[in-house]
């Protein structure tokens, strides 16, 4: 039996998103590198190492949650964390420091990082402006979705960390008209770790396997919407992205279905008889390949 009213069965998500929550982690594959390397950025420090440290501690170890354009009298946003960095986190010298997000909202959020407010671009090689990696935000925000209800998945991952990692790191979660964020306090040890070998390898070569860093959990809609699942990926060279059915069927552009140029996949008028079930999407370049899977649940619309 079909799922009716979107919003007076919030249950139904929730249920989802227990269900989706093992299937949506990405995928590792082998690669060329014993692990994948995300943005690393060398930005100049804002402040010192240890004006980080007291900074943030003394602020408040909740989430901060703003509202943007949102007018007063409004109800309470619906963004929330399913799953949010540490507060504090040590990692070696030459180790891999990796944070993980996970936020639902109505309508669905996009999820960004920043590294002592300033934010961390997509690509690890968009290294020249600041301001590059604030249009790559700005980009972002215009593309929200404006309806459906969902969850969205999102990891910073950098490998071979040095002490120009120490920073506070933010994962922010925006949707069209609110905004939550996390902060993680990360302190890097002086002890060499047991890849750098390894790391002085990457640090000479500018290739990089692929890795999903932001993708679509669970996302929930009523019939007769086009619906935007989220696949985000990065990688040197960029990778090619494709999009499988739960049968491993190959998803191309046509009546059903678009693939857009972020990567993300459109499905055109969402049908429960068509379109419910597992979703892959799978990132690959020549070093390595990444996979993240979404479930996707039609809802009949309230009558």
């Amino acid at each position: 039996m079909k799922p009716t009213g979107i919003f007076t069965n919030v249950f139904l998500f929730l249920a989802a998103l227990t269900l989706a929550t093992a299937a949506s982690l990405p995928l590792r594959r082998t690669s060329i590198f014993r692990d994948s390397e995300t943005p690393r950025r060398q930005y100049e420090e804002l402040i010192a190492s240890r004006q980080i440290r007291s900074n943030f501690e003394s602020s408040t170890s909740d989430d901060q949650v703003e509202k943007s354009s949102a007018a007063a009298g409004e109800p309470a946003g619906t963004l929330k964390f399913h799953i949010k960095p540490p507060s504090q986190l040590t990692v070696a010298m030459n180790d891999r420091l990796e944070l993980i997000c996970d936020v639902s909202g109505s309508p669905p959020p996009a999820v960004y990082w920043l590294k002592n407010g300033m934010p961390i671009p997509e690509s690890p090689f968009d290294r020249d402006e600041i301001e590059e990696a604030s249009n790559k935000i700005s980009e972002i925000e215009s593309l929200l979705p404006t309806r459906g209800l969902a969850s969205t998945k999102a990891r910073l991952l950098i490998d071979c960390v040095d002490g120009d990692a120490e920073a506070i790191y933010t994962c922010v979660a925006q949707s069209v008209n609110e905004k939550i964020v996390s902060s993680t306090y990360v302190h890097i040890e002086g002890e060499v770790a047991y890849n750098e070998t390894t790391c002085t390898l990457r640090h000479e070569t500018d290739s990089l396997p692929a890795i999903v860093f932001m993708w679509s959990g669970t996302y929930i809609d009523v019939e007769g919407r086009d619906a935007v699942i989220l696949c985000r990926a990065a990688g040197n060279p960029s990778p090619n992205i494709s999009w499988y059915t739960g049968d491993d069927r190959l998803i191309t552009s046509g009546r059903h279905y678009q693939i857009l140029p972020s990567g993300d996949l459109k499905i055109v008028n969402l049908r429960w008889n068509e379109h419910m079930g597992l979703y892959k999407c799978r990132a690959e370049n020549e070093f390595g390949l990444d996979e993240s899977v979404t479930f996707v649940y039609p809802v009949v619309p309230e009558s």
